[in-house]
């Protein structure tokens, strides 16, 4: 239980690092300069684990195809929650990746392994799609500036996070299972891709709104460091604790913190249908895991 509390204290970090770097940037260009500094710090990361495991830097194609799909994945969804972040509330954020994470792969698995969705599924995939629904119905009574967009950016954050498990499990089924050069070479593709892209984008505004403060870079960096912390707690979590029990902990966990750093730190006002919207898809989250 020490390393699930752990897990979401990470989540504590993070959560609050994603909105207040989604509030900072200006403008699409000053987007993804702060989303390619988090993915070489990601990067950074990924190396020194790499170096202290002793894992090595062989890498396998597979292993190679599904890094570099798993990177293109977290450059766009880097830059569509930053976006998200402005006009949808912080549990928002977190349930569509929850959502997308769970819910993309378990409908790819019936045409990829032939694994079906269970009937018994259905009604708490219903559940998390209404959960949904209430939190967009919440942030439209929050943030003045909420629109379709952000509809299509939460259905787009669940797209982008369901993808990237996508590669994930394919890596775990085809890769060679070193795992820091898998997020190691994801994470250059990612700060690559949106490098690359820069300079084509016009600039919203003089040079110097450009320019990253250092508070973004510290989110930049403290995001980076708590995801990979959050990674390493959850495979020592798994030492203790089954699945069936780790995975619920952990996901209904992190939604809950997202929710109440969104009422705290970012005074997002708690609702009954917020409240209900939490509760829902925790256990939906929950539910469909169990019979997965």
């Amino acid at each position: 239980m020490f390393y699930v509390v752990l897990i979401w204290v990470c989540y504590i970090f993070l959560s609050f690092c994603d909105k207040a770097s989604g509030n900072g940037v200006n403008g699409i260009k000053h987007a993804v300069k702060y989303a390619a500094l988090r993915s070489f710090f990601g990067a950074l990361c990924a190396l020194v684990l790499l170096l202290f495991s002793g894992d090595g830097f062989s890498l396998n194609l597979p292993t190679l195809l599904s890094a570099i799909a798993f990177g293109v994945l977290v450059a766009a969804d880097l830059l569509n929650f930053l976006f998200l972040a402005k006009t949808g509330m912080v549990a928002l954020m977190t349930v569509s990746g929850q959502a997308g994470s769970l819910l993309i792969p378990l409908f790819a698995g019936v045409f990829i392994f032939s694994n079906p969705v269970k009937p018994i599924q259905w009604p708490f995939i219903v559940l998390l799609i209404f959960a949904s629904y209430l939190l967009c119905n919440s942030s439209k009574g929050i943030y003045k500036n909420f629109s379709y967009n952000t509809v299509l950016m939460t259905l787009a954050r669940l797209l982008f996070c369901g993808l990237g498990t996508v590669s994930m499990q394919s890596f775990e089924k085809y890769g060679n299972q070193n795992l820091n050069l898998f997020f190691l070479v994801a994470f250059i593709v990612s700060g690559t891709v949106l490098s690359l892209t820069y300079p084509f984008l016009k600039a919203e505004g003089d040079k110097s709104s450009l320019k990253l403060s250092k508070k973004l870079i510290l989110f930049a960096f403290i995001a980076a460091a708590v995801t990979f912390g959050a990674d390493a707690f959850v495979v020592l979590a798994m030492k203790y604790l089954p699945p069936v029990i780790q995975f619920p902990l952990t996901a209904a966990g992190s939604i809950t913190v997202s929710w109440l750093i969104g009422a705290i730190c970012f005074k997002e006002k708690i609702t009954i249908k917020s409240t209900a919207a939490i509760i829902l898809s925790a256990t939906s989250v929950i539910m469909i895991n169990y019979f997965n």
